[in-house]
């Protein structure tokens, strides 16, 4: 992968549970700081730890030809997803999907929402906004290919704490997917 010629361009290694590579997939997360082909990986089920996430986040830092990455089952805890945030938020324009990781997000946040993977949702949404922007003016024969300048990243304006009814798992699974929710707690109490 870390090879100048290298034309690999989807990669799907996912583990299971008899299969996991746990610290071992880390040298080829690593190779994506040096891959410029490949634009999909799922390294879905290794039990990478925060260890991938750190790894993961400096590759997103540097890495500009992934789009796509799938990477559920690998104990993400809610530290590892704000570095993810953070290589998303000051470097990388060019990852547009990460399906959401229900089984780390639910266990790394279990009752509490969590802001930072709205975040990082937001900015995946910005960097496919973005790479639209380039294939559709690249697409323009006649025209010269503007420059596109990311807009910058608005830090959320910190509001004070309010008092929150607890969210449980049901809650949460169902916010991610943008289903309208229909909560059976009718008190802070429940």
């Amino acid at each position: 992968m870390e090879h100048e010629n290298c034309q690999l361009e989807h990669l799907e290694m996912s583990g299971n549970p008899k299969g996991q590579l746990r610290t071992e997939v880390l040298p080829i997360v690593f190779a994506l700081m040096r891959n410029r082909s490949l634009e999909y990986i799922d390294i879905t089920g290794h039990a990478g730890s925060d260890n991938l996430a750190l790894v993961l986040g400096k590759a997103l830092q540097v890495n500009t030809t992934l789009k796509t990455l799938v990477w559920d089952d690998n104990h993400i805890s809610a530290h590892g997803y704000s570095i993810i945030r953070h290589a998303l938020h000051s470097k990388n324009s060019t990852l547009s999907s990460m399906p959401i990781p229900f089984n780390d997000v639910s266990a790394a946040f279990k009752d509490k929402h969590p802001d930072v993977i709205d975040e990082i949702g937001r900015l995946l949404a910005r960097n496919s906004k973005t790479v639209a922007a380039v294939q559709e003016s690249s697409s323009e024969e006649d025209e010269p290919e503007p420059v596109h300048v990311p807009e910058p990243v608005k830090e959320p304006v910190k509001k004070p704490p309010a008092k929150k009814k607890p969210m449980g798992f049901n809650y949460l699974i169902n916010t991610m997917r943008g289903a309208k929710v229909y909560s059976d707690m009718s008190s802070p109490d429940a």
